[in-house]
């Protein structure tokens, strides 16, 4: 296959161009305008012909909020992926990882978390082209606050 250069495209231009307008050869001044027509002719077209075609993609950017951050067992934890977004086109796909071993999908999603510990949780994103991006936030979960046996002095204090 053999490779169009620049130069070659542009002398086809003119060369058109002359055949067009039926002056025949130019010379000084006019030569130079229309080789700079010319040059801009193809860049056009190559502009045009590479706006649909265009090979690169711009990957998505996740991120996402989580709220409560901190709190007591058991916690019910809500994320919302609103925040995360593609440049040149959509998000096809959420996937969260919670960090205790359960997955969800979806923009938004929640999870109740029984026992203390800290946990991970991990956004991933897909977008339109195949392309992924991830982010992931910390939870903190403390233990439940001990429950008080009755008192068995009829509710005095001493």
């Amino acid at each position: 296959m053999t490779w169009l250069t620049f130069d070659m495209l542009r002398a086809s231009v003119v060369c058109l161009f002359r055949r067009r307008t039926r002056l025949g050869a130019f010379t000084g001044t006019k030569r130079r305008v229309v080789r700079r027509v010319a040059g801009l002719i193809v860049l056009g077209l190559a502009a045009v012909s590479l706006a649909g075609c265009w090979p690169f993609n711009d990957p998505p950017t996740a991120a996402f909020t989580a709220s409560p951050l901190v709190g007591r067992a058991p916690l019910t934890v809500a994320v919302s992926a609103s925040a995360a977004f593609d440049p040149d086109g959509a998000i096809v796909q959420y996937a969260w990882e919670f960090g205790d071993g359960s997955v969800g999908v979806g923009e938004n999603a929640s999870r109740v978390y029984a026992e203390a510990g800290t946990y991970t949780v991990r956004l991933r994103v897909t977008d339109d082209d195949g392309e992924v991006d991830s982010s992931e936030a910390v939870l903190i979960v403390l233990p439940p606050l001990p429950t008080l046996p009755p008192d068995a002095g009829g509710g005095v204090c001493y």
